[in-house]
């Protein structure tokens, strides 16, 4: 397969970001409805044959080339939107049907914590891996996702103290507007929810476009690719203190991050690579904390 120019890429990317977004709601209606232990598990197998797909077509050369790849970007969005969110879901459910409700956000924290690490490594390793051994790279990730579908669909699903005869059965149109109740009676949850997505779309934007501004620092791709995979170990900072975070008041919470966003922001405009870093590792240390919101429904 011949490579990608940077037109292409920029499209594939803009697709994948697309289906995301769009893909959220329903997702999260459908997540919401079954079960998501197996929720998660259909996510990662669709990632698997995402990956497999990427894998068969850099060595089967296609006129429709672009339209495959678009196909398995949109794949691949669609399966990581299925995850995102269910894993929490499914951890707080779990504590909560033990009666360990102040355990969540310490183990959520230490999860996090052993994601990041994996994930910088990857990042760190993933462009001189691809040099060597080149598209198998998207097989091994195949067989990575695989085995974690399958670890998945082994999980025991917590166990619920409410009879099944007592559940309520909602319809999406309820589902929809018992959040639109809940969001317009807790306006503080709407205020957290906005904020921590701006600074989930600018930390994702910064890892996707701010390549493009450290090269234009005179950076190398290595040098790029190593500082990207150190700043994400930043992000292990951000969910260890996550354990802590109900300890302090919803305000108090919303001035932090903020005051370290703005910071961030400034660094990164600065024009030079050293403030670049700095700012990238601030705002990379926004990534994964989170307030516990449900406390403020109570």
């Amino acid at each position: 397969m011949s490579c990608v120019c940077r037109v292409e890429f920029g499209f594939l990317q803009s697709l994948y970001n697309l289906t995301r977004m769009l893909a959220e709601v329903p997702t999260g209606l459908i997540a919401d409805r079954f079960d998501k232990k197996n929720i998660l598990a259909l996510g990662a197998s669709l990632n698997a044959i995402s990956s497999f797909g990427l894998w068969l077509t850099a060595y089967s050369p296609s006129n429709n080339r672009l339209l495959v790849l678009a196909l398995l970007f949109m794949l691949d969005a669609l399966a990581s939107v299925f995850a995102s969110g269910a894993d929490q879901a499914l951890l707080f459910e779990d504590v909560t049907s033990r009666h360990h409700d102040k355990s969540y956000l310490r183990l959520m924290s230490n999860l996090q914590t052993i994601a990041l690490i994996v994930l910088a490594c990857a990042t760190a390793l993933g462009g001189s891996l691809f040099q060597q051994i080149y598209a198998h790279v998207f097989a091994l990730q195949a067989l990575c996702y695989t085995l974690s579908g399958i670890a998945m669909s082994k999980f025991k699903s917590p166990i619920s103290t409410q009879p099944k005869s007592a559940k309520p059965s909602m319809t999406v149109s309820s589902q929809i507007h018992l959040t639109l109740h809940t969001l317009k009676n807790h306006q503080l949850i709407c205020l957290l929810i906005l904020t921590m997505t701006v600074i989930e779309v600018y930390v994702n934007a910064l890892v996707t476009f701010g390549q493009g501004a450290l090269a234009s620092q005179g950076l190398s791709e290595r040098v790029i690719a190593s500082i990207i995979g150190g700043v994400t170990f930043c992000g292990i900072l951000g969910a260890y203190l996550a354990r802590y975070f109900d300890q302090l008041s919803p305000r108090l919470f919303f001035g932090i991050v903020t005051g370290i966003f703005t910071t961030a922001v400034l660094l990164f405009s600065g024009h030079q690579a050293v403030l670049m870093v700095l700012g990238f590792i601030l705002a990379k240390s926004l990534d994964r904390p989170s307030f516990p919101i449900y406390q403020l429904c109570h």
